[in-house]
């Protein structure tokens, strides 16, 4: 009977499998604290966006691609940023003086953060850079990022019948051998 129990509770349970969703960011639909909306150079400065109803129930890698379109930084000044979901962050990036415009991939694994489908990404300046010296901007229609982890399995109505149809035919079975 015990063996049962364990057989029948491992084919009830969900199991999970690889997600990947990709999503534009930042967008016009982030909201961003930077100056004019793109513009960092302030530890106040930051672009944030909620994607829901992602299928993803916990998420345990990004791959960010910030198409970077400005960058009037000089004097060696250069603009830390904290790449957060959900409020913890996963990583971090930098962008400096000589950093050329273009596509920058940035690729980060960490501990599952269980969002069950709800996920905020944030990208937040951590330095200050000094009057004059400059600010970085991304492109929204160029960058994007990918969000990677497990989706909970939603079994078939034809398993659910065929689990259904094998207890049945185990209660039969039980039912005739105490007759």
């Amino acid at each position: 009977m015990k063996k049962f129990i364990c057989v029948l509770a491992f084919l009830i349970s969900g199991t999970a499998s690889a997600g990947l969703i990709t999503v534009d960011f930042p967008s016009n639909a982030s909201t961003s604290t930077a100056a004019g909306g793109q513009y960092f150079f302030s530890p106040s400065h930051t672009v944030e966006e909620t994607y829901t109803s992602t299928g993803i129930d916990a998420v345990s890698s990004l791959n960010l691609a910030l198409y970077l379109d400005f960058n009037r930084l000089n004097r060696g000044a250069f603009v830390n940023f904290d790449v957060l979901i959900n409020s913890i962050v996963v990583g971090g990036l930098t962008f400096n003086e000589g950093d050329s415009l273009g596509l920058y991939n940035f690729s980060y694994s960490f501990a599952e953060i269980i969002g069950l489908g709800t996920y905020t990404l944030t990208l937040a300046a951590t330095n200050f850079v000094p009057s004059g010296d400059g600010s970085v901007g991304f492109s929204e229609s160029e960058s994007f990022a990918q969000l990677s982890g497990d989706v909970a399995s939603v079994p078939e109505p034809a398993s659910i019948a065929l689990l259904g149809l094998g207890l049945i035919g185990f209660g039969l079975a039980r039912k005739r051998k105490s007759v």
